[in-house]
């Protein structure tokens, strides 16, 4: 418990500290078939330790979840060769501008630039922990989105870490960051 409430309070002093830097704000949609549901936003804050994404999300379902940047600004469904929805398939793969990593943990090397730390979800549905990418620059993105899998992500390369498919997405834009 301790060691909670330390990155926790570590956490809480890197985005108090970021007020004044960089920012940008993402809208977030719960995905469906037909539909998508607005659930709130996540701002990314521009730090001297990497970027830290704060969500204020709702209506989820409980549990630690995956959470990516994906490579396009599009999170409309696709189709697989079969008929089935791809839920959010337009974002694409894991952001990854070198093209040679692997999926992996946010502060390997070797791993996607767009692998983030998992996103916990409360019983109450809501999201609101703060998380920090170490490798990630908020000069470096522009024009992908942000995704939450329906499962957590155990930061391997087999099955991209067992996150399944996307639950919820949200697009952003370079020349939408706010200073």
């Amino acid at each position: 418990m301790k060691k909670i409430l330390m990155v926790f309070a570590v956490m809480q002093m890197l985005v108090v500290g970021a007020v004044f830097a960089e920012t940008m704000e993402v809208k977030m949609y719960m995905l469906g078939e037909k539909k998508m549901k607005p659930i709130g936003t996540i701002t990314l804050t521009q730090t001297k330790y990497g970027t830290v994404f704060t969500p204020d999300l709702k209506g989820l379902p409980h549990g630690v979840r995956g959470f990516h940047i994906l490579e396009n600004a599009d999170c409309s469904n696709t189709w697989d060769k079969k008929g089935k929805t791809i839920l959010g398939g337009a974002a694409g793969g894991h952001y990854d501008p070198t093209g040679k990593a692997m999926h992996g943990a946010p502060w390997m090397e070797t791993s996607h630039m767009g692998d983030l730390p998992t996103i916990y979800i409360d019983t109450k549905g809501r999201a609101t922990m703060p998380v920090l990418a170490p490798r990630v620059w908020m000069k470096n993105l522009g024009n992908q989105s942000l995704g939450i899998t329906m499962k957590s992500d155990n930061y391997m390369n087999k099955n991209m870490g067992g996150g399944g498919e996307m639950m919820a997405c949200g697009a952003f834009w370079a020349k939408k960051m706010i200073k």
